[in-house]
């Protein structure tokens, strides 16, 4: 049987964790749900979360969340220039604690 579950690389979950950790964050300070959700370019999300991280690695991960619905984004001379975490990333984050309780009681 092959399984459903949505598989990310180490820098696509690390990606989706900082900016899911940034979305709550803004959440708690009184930002409306789609405000929170909003992000800018790889050179914003590297100054402001990520600074060890080139742009291009960035890039990279965001284009694999892209890819597998996590993220909505809008790219400019091949660099993401604009994102925004889906509702799938956003469920998938809220779950993610669950399943893995899950996981380790099945063992």
């Amino acid at each position: 049987m092959e399984s459903t579950e949505l598989k990310l690389t180490n820098d696509g979950e690390y990606l989706l964790c900082v900016l899911y950790h940034a979305y709550q964050t803004r959440r708690k300070n009184g930002e409306p749900s789609f405000d929170a959700k909003l992000f800018f370019s790889s050179a914003e999300i590297q100054s402001k979360y990520i600074p060890e991280w080139p742009t291009g690695d960035i890039d990279e991960a965001a284009r694999e969340l892209a890819r597998k619905n996590m993220l909505k984004a809008l790219w400019a001379n091949n660099t993401l220039n604009f994102c925004c975490l889906s509702d799938d990333g956003i469920i998938y984050m809220e779950t993610r604690f669950s399943r893995k309780r899950d996981e380790i009681a099945k063992h």
